[in-house]
């Protein structure tokens, strides 16, 4: 991909970032087969809520991953997530699927 490509990209996580709202927000590039939005750099792909946590927030802290309070996997607002351990988010997707 070239850098021209992920630089309009970046543009994009940092003005949402700059001027948020509560609502999810929806990625209109790539996503993976189960609808994570994800962004490539340097040969590697990075969820984009993960970029747009460490953006907002720092890194996340070691030994935990980031859990949707949304509960949309699609979601990309980094207010929307927050470090829990893997076990806390099997947990809540297990919750979350029994409730529906």
């Amino acid at each position: 991909m070239p850098i021209t490509g992920n630089a309009i990209k970046f543009d994009y996580i940092a003005e949402h970032i700059a001027n948020p709202n509560d609502d999810c927000w929806r990625w209109p590039w790539r996503h993976t087969t189960d609808g994570r939005p994800r962004i490539d750099y340097a040969r590697t792909s990075f969820t984009v809520y993960s970029t747009a946590y460490e953006i907002k927030y720092g890194l996340v802290p070691e030994g935990y991953e980031l859990g949707h309070k949304c509960f949309n996997a699609w979601c990309w607002n980094p207010d929307h997530v927050r470090p829990i351990t893997h076990a806390e988010n099997m947990a809540e997707k297990v919750k979350v699927s029994n409730a529906h």
